[in-house]
């Protein structure tokens, strides 16, 4: 959880380097408690930086893509990472209720917690 915040992060301040976004999380010492909220932190971030990039149509500085592309990537990116955190935990013997596999594809409702 700690590197799709920091990517996050990453890709925030590409798309605007003035932006006020959350601190990086520690890979190797980061609680639930503290992945919780600085995901939390950098929802805000995403929804206050990407759509003013988006609408001034600008492009991410070091890509070659607009913001609508870029975040296409963050998006797949992140989702390449749940797919690997739901197998992982299958297959450390912990296996993943069906509704909390589908409550991670349920943006609208994450959204309202």
């Amino acid at each position: 959880m700690a590197h799709l915040h920091n990517c996050g992060l990453r890709y925030l301040v590409r798309t605007d380097p003035a932006a006020d976004v959350p601190r990086e999380l520690d890979r190797l010492r980061v609680t639930r408690a503290q992945a919780v909220r600085a995901l939390g932190a950098k929802r805000k971030a995403v929804l206050r930086v990407v759509p003013s990039a988006i609408a001034a149509g600008r492009r991410i500085v070091g890509e070659p893509h607009d913001a609508a592309s870029f975040l296409i990537y963050y998006l797949a990116h992140d989702s390449h990472h749940r797919g690997q955190i739901l197998l992982q935990a299958r297959l450390l013997g912990h296996p993943v209720r069906r509704d909390t596999m589908i409550g991670l594809w349920q943006w609208s409702a994450r959204a309202k917690e």
